[in-house]
Formats: structure tokens, C-alpha cells, sequence
């Protein structure tokens, strides 16, 4: 079977009956990137420091958003909310711009210690709102050990609020949240590597911004969808 064109999404993914456009233009995306690499190698106890840095910024032509038109009533029960279904369109002004940064500093030890941050920023200057499903600010930071025979790892993650959101997509905002993980292992065998992990150790409430459900009963809003709070572990990898 093959799906030519599409009335409704996934049950749970959208509620809105949509409506097709054949007067749709391509849609085009306009990227300018730049990027610096680099490593830094020492003599003392601190063997080499590893950075990258790059930003980016997009101009899209013809963005194709789905967009409630209140001038139409869905066919299919149309009495059932959402009444009005989306129809397909074009945007004439939209962009998106953002950064990455990270750095790592390895020791003779065996210890490194790493972070990275990242940031996207979206705009639809149509509706004067940011485009659907851009993620937030995030930050992941790294303390790792590692021998011939053991390793083991802190790994410490913030996200930060999202309120650059699109209603006309039926976003809200999202809270931000930090999380701890813990993991530990041995590769004393050859070719095998064991271990156990704590996820989320502080059990926090959090769900992700871009993680979410429809709800398509009568009210019919963006639920989102929590996270697993503190969750154990266990993995094995076995390289042949």
C-alpha cells in the first residue's frame, strides 16, 4: 500500500484534518555555516584540549506550514472539534540561526572532562512567531575516567525554558529542567565491555519540548509527554 497524499496524521499526533494545496511552491532552504576546529597537545599532565566552534544562519523560502483556516469546516465529523482544518501554505519570510560550541580537556590520568552548548533560534516573520518544534538551549557537560580495565562517567545535562514557541502550531511553553546520570564499566575482557548506569539519579518531573501528543478528544490541545524519572541500567557490548 502507498499513501499518496495525507488527510489526517497518526492517532495522537495531530487532530486537525488537513487540506491539500496544489498551489504549493518548492521549498528552498538558503545556508551560510562556519566552523573552527582545533586541538591544543602538552607535555604535562594535561595531555591536549579539543574545541569546536560553528554558527549558522538559514534563510528558507517557500517554509510550507500547516495553518488553521477558519474559512473552511472539516469534512469528516464536522462537528467535532478542531472544526477547521489546516491547510498547507507557503511563507514568505522565515529563518533560523543558532550556534554550537564545545571543548574537551584529556589528562595522562585517564580523566577528561568535556561540555557542549547548543542554540537555535527561529523565526517566521509572517505571523511574527517563532517556526514549529525549534529546541531549546541545551548544555551537556561531561567528567569521564578511563583505564585498561575500568571506566566511569558523570554526566550533568541542562536544558533550558523554551519560550520561543508558535501558537498557530498550538505550541506552549516549556519549563526547563537538569538531569544527572551516572554510569560505570570494565572492559577487562577483550573485546567486551560491561556496564551498569543510573539515569536520571535525581528523579526529576521534566518532559521535552519536543516530545509530545495531541490530545483528540473535545479540547483537543498539545499534551506533552514526561520523561522516565530514575531508571537502572545495564548493557553489554561485544566487538567482534
Amino acid at each position: 500500500m502507498e499513501e499518496r497524499y495525507i488527510a489526517f496524521f497518526n492517532i495522537g499526533r495531530d487532530p486537525y484534518e488537513y487540506v491539500g494545496n496544489p498551489n504549493l511552491k518548492a521549498e528552498a532552504n538558503n545556508q551560510f555555516e562556519l566552523g573552527l576546529n582545533g586541538k591544543e597537545v602538552y607535555t604535562g599532565a594535561l595531555e591536549n584540549f579539543n574545541f569546536s566552534v560553528s554558527a549558522f544562519y538559514s534563510i528558507y523560502e517557500n517554509y510550507i506550514v500547516g495553518l488553521v483556516d477558519e474559512s473552511l469546516t472539516r469534512k469528516n465529523m464536522p462537528n467535532q472539534p478542531p472544526v477547521h482544518p489546516k491547510v498547507f501554505r507557503n511563507l514568505d519570510d522565515a529563518y533560523k540561526t543558532g550556534f554550537e560550541l564545545s571543548g574537551e580537556l584529556v589528562f595522562k590520568s585517564g580523566i577528561k572532562l568535556s561540555t557542549d552548548l547548543a542554540y537555535t533560534y527561529t523565526q517566521n516573520e509572517d505571523l511574527g512567531e517563532s517556526l514549529p518544534l525549534s529546541p531549546p538551549l541545551v548544555s551537556r557537560s561531561r567528567v569521564e575516567y578511563e583505564n585498561s580495565k575500568f571506566w566511569t562517567g558523570i554526566y550533568y545535562n541542562i536544558t533550558a525554558d523554551q519560550e520561543n514557541i508558535a501558537p498557530s502550531f498550538g505550541e506552549t511553553r516549556t519549563p526547563g529542567y537538569s538531569l544527572m546520570d551516572l554510569k560505570a564499566g570494565t572492559t577487562a575482557i577483550k573485546n567486551l565491555n560491561i556496564g551498569v548506569g543510573i539515569l536520571n539519579v535525581f528523579d526529576k518531573y521534566y518532559y521535552s519540548h519536543l516530545n509530545f501528543a495531541f490530545n483528540n478528544q473535545a479540547d483537543f490541545t498539545r499534551q506533552p509527554i514526561t520523561e522516565p524519572g530514575r531508571n537502572f541500567t545495564i548493557f553489554i557490548n561485544y566487538n567482534f
